[in-house]
């Protein structure tokens, strides 16, 4: 009966040790709630400066900026230099808009003619666009929302095709 008598001793404790971490684990989430009713938080710790949004647009060299007569078969937006990929270029026209997507390598040549870029040594970059329909004027658009950086909406310029 001895041991009989022994293993009784030790379930109670075991539903009293079950018990005991299901109390813990209440009040914990109880001083987590009233925590966060009382608008007590965490000090924030330092954030990384939004250089994004202080930094001019890339310029569009191909098409040139208000060039007319450009050919409607599908080809390659070049700029001078890249927005970080989490920027998207965007062709907007009478009718709509689409997203092109984020920057990427220019074709190799580059189309021409082509702006003369202002930086001497510019870091190309290209961006595909469809083909495009006839005699109808094309905005070149940035677009961005991320994380702590606001908003960024520009325009490289624009273009009318054949």
């Amino acid at each position: 009966m001895p041991f009989h008598f022994r293993n009784r001793l030790r379930k109670p404790n075991r539903r009293w040790n079950t018990c005991r971490w299901a109390a813990v684990t209440a009040l914990v989430g109880v001083a987590a709630c009233e925590r966060q009713a009382n608008n007590i938080h965490p000090i924030p710790g330092p954030t990384r400066p939004c250089t994004l949004s202080a930094v001019a647009p890339p310029a569009l060299i191909y098409p040139i900026p208000n060039a007319t007569g450009v050919p409607t078969a599908a080809g390659t937006l070049v700029f001078d230099r890249a927005y970080p990929a989490t920027v998207t270029v965007g062709l907007s026209f009478p009718n709509g808009s689409t997203n092109l997507g984020a920057f990427g390598p220019p074709p190799s040549p580059l189309p021409s003619p082509h702006a003369t870029p202002a930086d001497p040594n510019p870091a190309y970059a290209g961006v595909p666009y469809p083909r495009l329909d006839a005699r109808t004027t094309y905005t070149v658009t940035f677009a961005s929302a991320r994380g702590s950086c606001p908003a960024i909406a520009a325009t490289a310029g624009s273009f009318t095709t054949q």
